[in-house]
């Protein structure tokens, strides 16, 4: 709850004989869609010094017009404004205040009996629940219950599959066997940055120790071969997963 405070000093006399000796301002945003303008007037009645005053909140609710009605179409924003004298035993309110907002207008007269709804609370009615079923497929149920839907990926299959660089190191690469697939995950914990290389040619590609890289485009895992980036003389294996969709 945000409470926004402003003192405006010093004193003014009304016509009634009362001195103003100061007017505070809060306004509490009450978290629910309603404002809670706290008016606060301390006065001294016929300018003789006094500890009394009065006390108001104004209570403003928005609403959405349902239906259209006599100062407002449907689908317009609406607010209740209730001025409440706190300092009254009981409190009293003092008047409740109808704004077309959407239309920079006052109400002339409350608004019809269920022609408004309140901001913030967008909850279906117990008659609109009702007014049609809603359908379930008994295909969509598994074993008599709604399946959990999981946004994990998919495949169709996934091998096992592992390659060792060349012994002699160099520049030479050793070339995945052969297996169809639609990715090959490469998973290096060798200890020692590798590099890939497609189709025996272009660019070859780093992978750090410790890391994976997905080599998707390709329909075979031969495609793929692989050597230590320095190129030493000193063989290291190489796991991987041939992925189908």
């Amino acid at each position: 709850m945000e409470n926004l405070d402003c003192i405006v000093p010093g004193y003014r006399d009304t016509p009634d004989g009362r001195r103003i000796a100061e007017v505070k301002l809060s306004v509490f945003d009450m978290g629910d869609g309603t404002y809670a303008p706290q008016i606060m007037t301390v006065g001294n009645p016929g300018g003789v010094e006094s500890s009394g005053y009065v006390e108001r909140i104004a209570v403003t609710t928005e609403y959405t017009s349902a239906i259209a009605f006599p100062g407002a179409d449907a689908n317009e924003t609406i607010t209740s404004t209730q001025i409440i004298n706190v300092s009254s035993t009981p409190q009293t309110t003092e008047a409740v205040l109808w704004r077309n907002q959407t239309q920079g207008a006052d109400l002339s007269a409350t608004p019809p009996t269920g022609s408004l709804l309140v901001v913030g609370s967008r909850a279906l009615t117990n008659a609109e629940l009702r007014a049609a079923p809603v359908s379930v497929k008994q295909t969509d149920m598994v074993n008599g219950r709604l399946p959990v839907r999981s946004s994990a990926p998919t495949a169709a299959s996934v091998i096992p599959m592992s390659v060792t660089t060349p012994a002699a190191g160099g520049a030479a690469f050793s070339v995945f066997a052969d297996q169809t697939c639609d990715a090959l995950d490469i998973v290096n914990m060798s200890g020692v940055t590798i590099e890939y290389q497609r189709d025996g040619g272009g660019v070859a590609v780093p992978v750090g120790s410790g890391t994976s890289r997905m080599v998707i485009g390709i329909a075979n895992a031969n495609e793929v071969g692989i050597r230590r980036i320095d190129q030493v003389a000193a063989s290291v294996m190489i796991a991987a997963e041939a992925i189908t969709a």
